[in-house]
Parts: structure tokens; sequence; C-alpha cells
């Protein structure tokens, strides 16, 4: 099983990884569109499913301090597709 992210939420002012809180997806082959705080779509991705963005992997990123957040992963390096998503409002 796997989804695709379409939209992010921050919950700053500040556009980063680690301050997206909310992300909307939908499941590949279905329209209807879901969200996830982050805390919960990072332990969706570690347990259960995986997630792309436009056909790139989507990667949790463990920095401590910082808690776990996610960003995409191609090529063997982090970028910043979750950045260029458009935002919705929860």
């Amino acid at each position: 099983m796997s989804v695709e992210i379409t939209h992010v939420h921050y919950g700053s002012s500040s556009k980063t990884h680690p301050s997206i809180d909310a992300y909307q997806y939908h499941y590949d082959g279905e329209t209807k569109l879901w969200y996830r705080w982050k805390a919960d779509m990072v332990s969706f991705l570690e347990t259960t499913t995986t997630a792309h963005v436009k056909g790139v992997q989507v990667a949790v990123v463990n920095d401590p301090p910082t808690p776990k957040f996610l960003r995409t992963h191609a090529n063997g390096y982090y970028n910043d597709n979750l950045l260029s998503l458009p935002t919705f409002s929860v």
C-alpha cells in the first residue's frame, strides 16, 4: 500500500521540513483526500505504508533533538519536494 502526499500544512510561518505539521494525501489509485498530523504520518510510514511525492520516495528523518519529520529522498539525497507542494487548511 502506498500513498501520494499532495499538500502540506505549516505550523508556523517558517517553511521548513520540521515546521510541516500535517500532510494531505490519497491512496494510490484513489481520489479521496485524507490528512494526518505529523506524528501520526511518521508512525503510519514507519509501520504501515510507503509514501511518495510525484513518484519520489518519502522518508522519515530522525535527527535529534528535532522531532521526527518527513522528507523526500531520491538517488541517495534528501531533497525539497515536500516544500514545493501547495498548502491546505485544517
